[in-house]
């Protein structure tokens, strides 16, 4: 530690300078001022002498002369040189950090942005994007807090393309309904299927249906809507699968009156795999009819 005011070197435990008489600061760090160094090389002519012979460094001269004061001058130097390179070494590192961060937040910034556009339209496609854009943004965000964009759009696009994946495949599936038709059904008698239809059920895409007394299409029918469920099961075989449709009458007439009452009615049909045969049930009365679709 040195005097500021005359540069003389002093103890740690010094208060005032034994030179000058001037009151010592405490100081905790090696950091010297250029007006320190001259004041003790002013004061040394052999000190300034060398200091004027030496080759500058930094703006400092740098001495070696055996001379205590230049000797203590020389390690001052030396330790903030070395403080100056551990600085420019942690900007070094920061700098490098900081690069490592930004790719993988950009990275995960583009991939939010192209999943929000593709999650209405590629949902497939969209949610494994935006599960590595979430990893990436994860990643990001523990190198630096404020990387959050990316990983809340990823988010976002995830919980946007699931949903919407469901109610497509959902839609999807009801788009496939295998009742569509019109059906000519008998009647069961013990398992016996009596020898002439006695109802017709043509039952459309738009989800409307008409139902009537074979050939009966005047006096005895039924028309309104009806709502198809895949109850997903088959018979013991395996042979048939069965739905449920429930028939909705908007207009009901028995033998040519028109009736005042709703019409609603529940069925089960079993439909044979790869035909155009099924079983129908009635779930409230357990009627039952062998149908034969004539066209879908």
């Amino acid at each position: 530690m040195y005097c500021k005011n005359c540069g003389k070197v002093l103890n740690q435990e010094e208060k005032f300078c034994a030179n000058c008489g001037a009151k010592v600061e405490n100081e905790t760090s090696f950091v010297v001022e250029n007006n320190i160094i001259e004041n003790n090389v002013n004061q040394n002519p052999e000190v300034k002498q060398n200091f004027e012979s030496q080759p500058q460094t930094n703006g400092i001269n740098l001495v070696d002369d055996g001379n205590q004061n230049s000797q203590q001058i020389n390690n001052v130097y030396h330790q903030m040189n070395s403080f100056e390179q551990q600085d420019v070494n942690k900007q070094y590192v920061d700098v490098n950090n900081t690069k490592k961060s930004n790719w993988k937040k950009t990275t995960s910034l583009v991939i939010g942005i192209i999943s929000l556009v593709l999650v209405f339209i590629f949902q497939i496609f969209t949610i494994p994007l935006s599960i590595v854009g979430l990893v990436f943004g994860i990643i990001s965000v523990k190198e630096n807090k404020k990387n959050k964009v990316g990983l809340i759009l990823n988010i976002i696009s995830l919980g946007l393309a699931i949903p919407i994946l469901l109610l497509y495949l959902n839609l999807l599936g009801m788009g496939s309904n295998p009742t569509i038709g019109t059906w000519d059904c008998k009647a069961f008698n013990n398992g016996y299927e009596d020898l002439e239809y006695i109802i017709t059920m043509k039952l459309e895409k738009n989800n409307k249906f008409k139902w009537n007394k074979y050939n009966d299409e005047k006096n005895n029918y039924v028309i309104g809507e009806y709502e198809f469920i895949d109850l997903h099961k088959t018979n013991n075989n395996g042979t048939a699968s069965y739905y449920s449709i429930i028939l909705t009458g908007d207009e009901f007439v028995d033998n040519g009156i028109l009736q005042t009452e709703p019409y609603k009615s529940e069925y089960e049909m079993g439909i044979i795999k790869n035909s155009d045969e099924a079983i129908l049930m009635n779930v409230q009365t357990h009627n039952m009819y062998y149908c034969h679709r004539n066209s879908k």
